[in-house]
């Protein structure tokens, strides 16, 4: 074999150790992101239950309001205190339904910009270790394959 075979097999090997290295690399952040994947599907669920309690509590609060104008003078009278405070805890209601929304929203975004961020970091970590396993088992594989010189041909 000649000197320029063995310097071909070197890379070759090398070149997959590399590719191996950078693969291992990248799986290495997998977890990372499959936490944040977790919490940002929980996150979602939650962000669901609490868009449907607000759209029944505004759905209550319009009924109670509609229902008002159908109510006779009279039972009014006595029954406008109990109506207020009603209407005032479905506000109250809505409100803090708005706020956790606005805030689980909030973190959604910020999982997103996280998930965003640890790619692009195992991105930059991997890519050029496994550039460089290419480019020794591309030259490696070239070095191999070149036949040999005739001497006197």
């Amino acid at each position: 074999m000649t000197g320029r075979k063995r310097i071909g097999l070197f890379f070759i090997v090398a070149g997959i150790l590399l590719l191996a290295a950078s693969g291992l690399m990248w799986r290495k952040g997998a977890p990372e992101a499959a936490k944040i994947a977790a919490s940002s599907a929980a996150l979602e669920d939650s962000l669901k239950h609490v868009h449907e309690n607000l759209v029944q509590t505004s759905l209550k609060l319009r009924g109670l309001m509609e229902s008002e104008s159908t109510i006779p003078d009279t039972v009014k009278v006595f029954g406008a205190g109990k109506m207020m405070a009603q209407g005032q805890s479905y506000n109250k209601a809505i409100m803090k339904l708005e706020m956790s929304e606005t805030d689980i929203k909030l973190q959604i975004a910020s999982l997103k910009r996280d998930a965003e961020r640890t790619r692009v970091a195992t991105k930059q970590r991997t890519v050029p270790l496994a550039g460089a396993g290419a480019a020794a088992l591309l030259i490696g594989i070239v070095l191999t394959a070149l036949p040999n010189r005739r001497v006197g041909a």
